[in-house]
């Protein structure tokens, strides 16, 4: 039985799966219940300890790749003698075809954006560190949360010879703008999908619900931002376009480290997977530096939101003070 306690160490166990599918539409029709955007289930043998890391790479019949990526063990089922055999992985790192099915495979699926892998119906109770559960739903003022997280704690500034080197930077964070609610909101209320890769505002139009177009005129706002060469913060769109010419400024996937601390097996062994720098925040939990600047991985999350909800307030007209947002 694997040990269930040890955390990640040493390199990755990389491992290779061939599935009985013979295309692509097969694997998305078939997989469907065993993905999310979070992550995956796969039934095998001898599943790694929880917090280990594994390389993995699913193949179709053919030999032909669909899946390729690197991913964190959050949970096992089977090991102690109940269930099928398997292991829920988290992703932390997907290549851009992976990015893409995986986004294809959950639209529309309810619950198919949730952070953690899930835990398909017939194999068993989920052991480990944590367990998959459904995306939470809650109700909060948009201003009034991304305000909280943006007055936390200010994070690790960078070493002294690190700020003489890069002189003095001042960013301008959208979180600096936030403003209180008044104490009771009013007007309509959106819906927002808080994505890993990338994030969608809705509202109810007629009783029928409808999707509040990007700034862009896309049904997403990809979760990513990127502090451009003028040092100004971009949201959505104008940062994935920098993915490719300015990668050490672009964030993305960072929902995917929430949480967890700086030091902890699995940061550090990521950490150079990652074109961004993620640094130690003034709590000890794991960050982001920008051109000196020290960001909260919350933080990257609240700048979404707010995105998302100057979006929705564009578009419908007014002030929107009200929400519901799915994590």
């Amino acid at each position: 039985m694997p040990d269930q306690s040890n955390p990640a160490s040493g390199k990755p166990r990389n491992l290779t799966v061939k599935l009985p599918y013979g295309s692509v539409e097969d694997f998305i029709q078939r997989f469907a219940a065993s993905l999310t955007s979070g992550g995956a289930y796969l039934r095998v043998e001898e599943p790694s300890p929880v917090g280990s890391l594994v390389q993995v790479e699913l193949q179709l019949r053919s030999g032909e790749r669909v899946l390729f990526f690197l991913g964190v063990v959050s949970f096992t089922t089977g090991v102690q003698g109940e269930g099928v055999r398997g292991m829920g992985i988290k992703f932390l790192q997907l290549d851009e075809a992976s990015r893409s099915l995986v986004a294809r495979a959950c639209t529309g699926r309810p619950g198919a954006e949730a952070p953690l892998p899930p835990l398909p119906t017939g194999v068993g109770a989920a052991c480990g560190e944590f367990t998959p559960q459904p995306a939470t739903i809650f109700s909060f003022h948009v201003s009034e949360a991304a305000q909280k997280v943006g007055a936390a704690p200010p994070a690790a500034a960078p070493s002294p010879a690190a700020a003489k080197a890069a002189g003095p930077v001042h960013i301008e964070s959208p979180l600096d703008k936030v403003v209180p609610p008044p104490s009771k909101p009013t007007g309509p209320i959106i819906g927002i999908d808080l994505g890993t890769t990338n994030s969608c505002v809705a509202c109810v139009k007629g009783d029928k619900p409808y999707v509040i177009p990007s700034r862009e005129g896309h049904n997403t706002i990809p979760s990513i931002i990127s502090l451009s060469s003028r040092k100004k913060l971009l949201i959505g769109h104008p940062a994935k376009d920098q993915i490719l010419t300015n990668p050490k400024q672009t964030v993305f996937g960072a929902k995917r480290l929430v949480g967890l601390k700086f030091h902890s097996p699995v940061v550090q062994q990521v950490i150079e997977l990652f074109n961004y720098e993620i640094v130690e925040g003034s709590r000890g939990e794991a960050a982001v530096r920008l051109g000196g600047a020290v960001f909260s991985l919350e933080q990257v999350s609240a700048m979404v939101l707010v995105e998302a909800r100057r979006v929705a307030s564009q578009h419908l007209g007014v002030d929107v003070q009200r929400a519901v947002v799915t994590v």
